[in-house]
């Protein structure tokens, strides 16, 4: 390859990089304008639980940048911060809206006097006036116990279902030792007296 041919090839290169951050540099600018706003954030349902004031604050003193500049993780994160809400998904809505969906905690138990514990066995911290079941153990334990709880209430029912609505059927204390949970097997034992030594525990 001879000389002139090399040097106009190196000149087209050159170009093209020179093109591309010309194209980049504009894209940047353009996106960064005001004529882009974010007018409305639109929740997808109406939460049961959540705070409008927290959920408005939030809005109001975490939301940074433009709709294409807007920072969806760190939106998602700080709305997942609230009390009552499990999972979010942030997504924009063109031209100017952020679509935000909240799917909220639905509560199970009370978790040692002191949280809650949901239906999928996540411990939360949240107040609540309903009367719930009583669980007990470490935060570890508490999808396994809420296991044991469901798998409780399908036998009453089905037990109710087949001796009759009039029968009753005694809630027992159910609980995982440190050995079951760590040992060959996971089993659940049932009485009235569940050890104080016990790692999980329910009673309702």
């Amino acid at each position: 390859m001879d000389k002139p041919q090399a040097l106009s090839q190196l000149a087209n290169t050159l170009f093209g990089i020179s093109l591309l951050l010309v194209l980049f540099g504009v894209v940047h600018y353009a996106v960064h304008l005001p004529v882009f706003p974010l007018h409305a954030v639109q929740l997808v349902a109406a939460p049961q639980r959540v705070d409008a004031a927290q959920i408005e604050d939030i809005v109001r003193n975490e939301l940074r940048g433009n709709f294409f500049t807007v920072d969806l993780e760190g939106t998602r994160k700080a709305f997942e911060k609230l009390p009552w809400v499990r999972k979010v998904n942030v997504r924009r809505h063109f031209p100017w809206q952020l679509d935000v969906e909240l799917e909220e905690h639905v509560a199970l138990a009370s978790w040692n006097g002191a949280e809650l514990v949901n239906t999928h066995g996540e411990v939360f911290a949240a107040e609540s006036e309903q009367v719930l079941p009583k669980f007990i153990g470490e935060a570890d334990t508490a999808a396994e116990v809420t296991k044991m709880y469901q798998a409780f209430r399908r036998a009453a029912c089905t037990a109710q279902a087949e001796g009759g609505a009039n029968q009753s059927v005694p809630a027992p204390r159910l609980a995982v030792t440190p050995g079951e949970r760590h040992g060959a097997g996971t089993g659940a034992r049932a009485g009235s007296g569940a050890s104080g030594a016990l790692r999980g525990g329910l009673s309702v």
